[in-house]
C-alpha cells in the first residue's frame, strides 16, 4: 500500500515540474521579442528539468 502512495506522491511532483516548465517557458516565447529580459524565465525551466531527471533517478535507485 505504501508503494501506491509513493508513486503518487511522485506522479504529483512530476506534473507540478512539467506546469512550472511549460509555464515559464510560454512567456519567454511569447514575450521574447519586445520584452528580452524575460528570457531570464529559463533558468526556472532549467531546474525544473533538473527536478524532473532527480525524480527520475530516484526511480532507478
Amino acid at each position: 500500500m505504501e508503494a501506491i502512495f509513493d508513486a503518487a506522491y511522485l506522479l504529483f511532483d512530476l506534473v507540478a515540474a512539467i506546469i512550472i516548465s511549460f509555464g515559464c517557458y510560454l512567456p519567454v516565447t511569447l514575450f521574447s521579442k519586445t520584452k528580452p529580459k524575460v528570457g531570464l524565465l529559463m533558468i526556472p525551466k532549467t531546474c525544473a528539468y533538473m527536478w524532473i531527471i532527480a525524480m527520475g533517478l530516484q526511480l532507478l535507485f
